[in-house]
């Protein structure tokens, strides 16, 4: 053991965040973990995590100098031992900056790797398509697992199958050559997870045998609705949502150009268009209890498409519930 080190703390040198946490899995508990790098290096481990219960707001103190980097987890562990865990990118703090974050917040649904986080998400080496898929990220964008989540994955190359996964982790060996690729991801969980339900993707791309890994250009819809700290959202009003396209960091998917959402009432039995106005959708809640499901078609200006569903986004409820 090191010793003989000592090292006063000023605050004003240090960069405080504001975590609230959000609660989804009844009598869940939490564990929230975090981890420095060195702004040229890597550091494999996390320090010992906080454990609490949900909702919650903790505010966490770290120091940026020299261009640290932090990178936070969390993991929500249900009564059976099950988890549901978010994982964000590194994000370098500034001195005296307050910041706030909101974790374990729906909508829950596909995630893509930020800045130095470790994966490719959807990727090709030589003839070898590649997927390692976060389904289940909350709305700040955190990659996101759940070991209660059953995945499939599915391939097809110019409309023919090539093969298919019971994983959201896969490799397909596909034919030499530029060809078109429908890629079909799904991801189910039951009780006593109420949100994200079912989360479907399907992305459509163009891809060529490549001499190194290449990310392929993929993108996620991403919705982030105003949830109070039980994920629950009034019902019997006019609700905006603000949504957005992300595309995977390193690929050469282009910005999106067109999207389109609907919105069901009733777990995807029916679906109704919804506005979308000035990157926001305009919904109306109907004046009863349940939950709020969504589907997305975005293409971006290459001609990538993606369409994502995702069944029991948030939950509404009456102001007498």
């Amino acid at each position: 053991m090191v010793t003989g080190f000592k090292r006063s703390v000023d605050p004003k040198n240090l960069a405080t965040i504001r975590m609230d946490y959000a609660a989804h899995l009844p009598d869940a508990e939490l564990r929230a973990y975090g981890r420095a790098w060195p702004r040229d290096d890597r550091i494999p481990s996390y320090l010992s995590g906080a454990e609490f219960t949900a909702p919650a707001v903790r505010r966490v103190h770290v120091n940026p100098e020299g261009g640290i980097r932090w990178q936070h987890r969390l993991r929500e562990i249900g009564t059976d031992g099950r988890v549901n865990e978010f994982q964000s990118g590194f994000t370098h703090y500034r001195a005296g900056q307050v910041t706030t974050e909101l974790w374990n917040r729906g909508v829950f649904g596909p995630s893509l790797p930020s800045g130095d986080q470790l994966g490719d998400s959807v990727s090709r080496t030589g003839d070898v398509i590649s997927t390692d898929l976060g389904m289940l990220g909350d709305g700040r964008g955190s990659l996101g697992y759940s070991s209660r989540a059953t995945g499939h994955t599915t391939l097809y190359r110019d409309g023919v199958l090539v093969g298919e996964a019971p994983s959201l982790t896969a490799h397909f060996p596909v034919p030499a050559g530029r060809a078109a690729y429908r890629l079909v991801a799904e991801a189910e969980r039951g009780a006593p997870a109420t949100l994200s339900t079912r989360v479907s993707v399907a992305w459509t791309f163009h891809s060529d045998t490549t001499d190194v890994l290449a990310r392929l250009p993929v993108s996620v819809v991403s919705f982030t609705p105003e949830l109070d700290a039980r994920n629950t959202a009034p019902a019997g009003r006019i609700f905006t949502v603000p949504v957005s396209v992300r595309s995977l960091p390193g690929s050469a998917a282009g910005r999106a150009r067109d999207l389109s959402v609907e919105v069901s009432y009733d777990d995807g039995a029916t679906w109704a268009k919804a506005e979308v106005r000035n990157s926001r959708i305009v919904l109306r809640h109907p004046n009863r209890d349940g939950f709020v499901s969504l589907r997305a078609t975005s293409i971006d200006t290459s001609g990538n498409a993606v369409e994502q569903t995702v069944i029991r986004a948030y939950r509404m409820v009456t102001a007498t519930s």
